[in-house]
Protein backbone atom coordinates (compact mmCIF):
# COMPACT_ATOMS: atom_id res chain seq x y z
CA UNK A 1 0.00 0.00 0.00
CA UNK A 2 0.81 3.50 -0.36
CA UNK A 3 0.86 6.72 1.61
CA UNK A 4 0.25 9.92 0.60
CA UNK A 5 2.77 12.83 2.15
CA UNK A 6 1.36 16.07 1.61
CA UNK A 7 3.43 19.40 3.50
CA UNK A 8 1.26 22.21 4.01
CA UNK A 9 1.66 26.20 4.50
CA UNK A 10 -1.14 28.05 3.54
CA UNK A 11 -4.42 25.64 3.83
CA UNK A 12 -6.16 27.21 0.81
CA UNK A 13 -6.39 24.17 -1.25
CA UNK A 14 -5.67 21.51 0.88
CA UNK A 15 -8.92 19.65 0.81
CA UNK A 16 -8.91 20.04 -3.18
CA UNK A 17 -5.59 17.96 -2.69
CA UNK A 18 -7.16 15.29 0.02
CA UNK A 19 -10.13 15.10 -2.49
CA UNK A 20 -8.52 14.06 -5.19
CA UNK A 21 -6.59 11.54 -3.42
CA UNK A 22 -9.97 10.26 -2.21
CA UNK A 23 -11.38 10.08 -5.87
CA UNK A 24 -8.24 8.65 -7.58
CA UNK A 25 -5.98 6.33 -5.60
CA UNK A 26 -8.82 5.13 -2.52
CA UNK A 27 -7.90 1.48 -3.29
CA UNK A 28 -4.15 2.00 -2.85
CA UNK A 29 -3.68 4.56 -0.37
CA UNK A 30 -4.03 3.45 3.40
CA UNK A 31 -3.07 6.87 4.95
CA UNK A 32 -2.40 10.70 4.32
CA UNK A 33 0.19 12.74 6.33
CA UNK A 34 -0.57 16.16 6.39
CA UNK A 35 2.58 18.39 7.52
CA UNK A 36 1.49 21.83 8.71
CA UNK A 37 4.72 24.13 8.15
CA UNK A 38 3.25 27.16 9.82
CA UNK A 39 2.84 26.47 13.65
CA UNK A 40 0.94 30.11 14.28
CA UNK A 41 -2.24 28.09 12.01
CA UNK A 42 -4.34 25.17 12.42
CA UNK A 43 -5.38 22.93 9.50
CA UNK A 44 -8.62 22.58 8.81
CA UNK A 45 -11.20 20.22 9.34
CA UNK A 46 -11.18 18.02 6.44
CA UNK A 47 -13.37 14.83 5.55
CA UNK A 48 -11.41 11.79 4.06
CA UNK A 49 -12.17 8.96 3.31
CA UNK A 50 -8.48 7.66 4.08
CA UNK A 51 -7.52 8.38 7.27
CA UNK A 52 -5.18 11.23 8.33
CA UNK A 53 -2.31 11.51 10.55
CA UNK A 54 -1.71 15.04 10.91
CA UNK A 55 1.76 16.63 12.48
CA UNK A 56 3.04 20.46 13.46
CA UNK A 57 6.28 21.83 12.93
CA UNK A 58 7.87 23.53 15.55
CA UNK A 59 9.13 26.17 13.11
CA UNK A 60 8.56 27.26 9.89
CA UNK A 61 10.88 24.26 7.90
CA UNK A 62 9.73 24.32 4.73
CA UNK A 63 8.64 22.42 1.96
CA UNK A 64 11.84 20.06 1.73
CA UNK A 65 12.39 18.80 5.37
CA UNK A 66 8.43 18.67 6.20
CA UNK A 67 8.82 16.00 3.20
CA UNK A 68 11.49 14.46 4.92
CA UNK A 69 9.49 14.15 8.21
CA UNK A 70 6.14 13.09 6.62
CA UNK A 71 8.27 10.15 5.24
CA UNK A 72 9.25 9.26 8.59
CA UNK A 73 5.40 8.56 9.78
CA UNK A 74 4.25 6.90 6.36
CA UNK A 75 3.51 3.38 7.48
CA UNK A 76 3.72 1.70 3.83
CA UNK A 77 6.15 0.58 2.11
CA UNK A 78 5.27 3.09 -0.82
CA UNK A 79 5.19 6.95 -0.79
CA UNK A 80 3.73 9.64 -3.36
CA UNK A 81 4.19 13.23 -2.60
CA UNK A 82 1.47 15.48 -3.18
CA UNK A 83 1.67 19.59 -2.01
CA UNK A 84 -1.23 21.03 -0.86
CA UNK A 85 -2.18 22.96 -3.63
CA UNK A 86 -1.98 20.04 -6.30
CA UNK A 87 -4.34 17.41 -7.34
CA UNK A 88 -4.17 13.90 -8.57
CA UNK A 89 -5.44 13.50 -11.86
CA UNK A 90 -7.90 10.75 -13.24
CA UNK A 91 -5.99 7.68 -13.74
CA UNK A 92 -3.85 7.20 -10.73
CA UNK A 93 -5.37 3.56 -10.41
CA UNK A 94 -3.80 2.52 -13.15
CA UNK A 95 -0.09 4.59 -12.47
CA UNK A 96 -0.47 2.73 -8.78
CA UNK A 97 -1.50 -0.93 -10.66
CA UNK A 98 1.77 -0.22 -12.83
CA UNK A 99 3.92 0.09 -10.21
CA UNK A 100 3.29 -2.05 -7.78
CA UNK A 101 3.11 -4.90 -10.73
CA UNK A 102 6.44 -3.48 -12.05
CA UNK A 103 8.08 -3.72 -8.47
CA UNK A 104 11.64 -2.04 -9.45
CA UNK A 105 13.71 0.18 -7.57
CA UNK A 106 12.79 3.67 -9.74
CA UNK A 107 11.09 6.58 -8.91
CA UNK A 108 7.92 6.87 -10.85
CA UNK A 109 6.40 10.05 -12.18
CA UNK A 110 2.64 10.97 -13.05
CA UNK A 111 0.76 13.85 -13.96
CA UNK A 112 -0.89 16.03 -11.59
CA UNK A 113 -2.46 19.63 -11.67
CA UNK A 114 -1.80 22.39 -9.98
CA UNK A 115 -4.03 24.80 -8.40
CA UNK A 116 -4.48 27.29 -11.26
CA UNK A 117 -5.60 24.23 -13.32
CA UNK A 118 -2.81 23.59 -15.20
CA UNK A 119 -1.88 20.14 -15.76
CA UNK A 120 1.55 19.17 -15.56
CA UNK A 121 3.29 16.08 -17.61
CA UNK A 122 5.93 14.16 -15.88
CA UNK A 123 4.74 10.52 -16.44
CA UNK A 124 7.79 8.49 -16.33
CA UNK A 125 9.71 5.91 -14.68
CA UNK A 126 13.34 7.20 -13.62
CA UNK A 127 16.28 6.38 -11.35
CA UNK A 128 16.03 8.22 -8.30
CA UNK A 129 19.38 10.44 -8.10
CA UNK A 130 18.36 11.43 -11.38
CA UNK A 131 15.22 12.21 -10.88
CA UNK A 132 15.92 14.71 -7.63
CA UNK A 133 18.57 16.35 -9.49
CA UNK A 134 17.10 17.80 -12.09
CA UNK A 135 16.03 20.90 -11.45
CA UNK A 136 12.57 21.17 -13.22
CA UNK A 137 10.90 19.17 -11.32
CA UNK A 138 7.50 18.90 -9.15
CA UNK A 139 7.42 16.67 -6.29
CA UNK A 140 3.85 16.34 -6.93
CA UNK A 141 4.94 13.76 -9.55
CA UNK A 142 6.57 11.36 -7.60
CA UNK A 143 6.17 7.46 -6.12
CA UNK A 144 9.24 5.82 -4.55
CA UNK A 145 9.75 2.72 -2.30
CA UNK A 146 10.32 4.54 1.61
CA UNK A 147 13.32 2.60 2.25
CA UNK A 148 14.83 3.70 -1.20
CA UNK A 149 14.13 7.29 -0.72
CA UNK A 150 15.27 7.14 2.78
CA UNK A 151 18.96 5.60 1.99
CA UNK A 152 18.99 8.73 -0.55
CA UNK A 153 19.09 10.93 1.27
Amino acid sequence: MITVVIPVFSSNFLEKAVNSVNKTSREFVSSIVIIMDDPSRRLPAIRSDIPIKTISNPVNLGAGPSRNIGVLFAGNEYISFLDADDEFLEGRKEYYESILKDNVNKCWCSDYKTSSERIVKSSTKKNLAEYLSNTNIGLSTITVRKEMFINYG
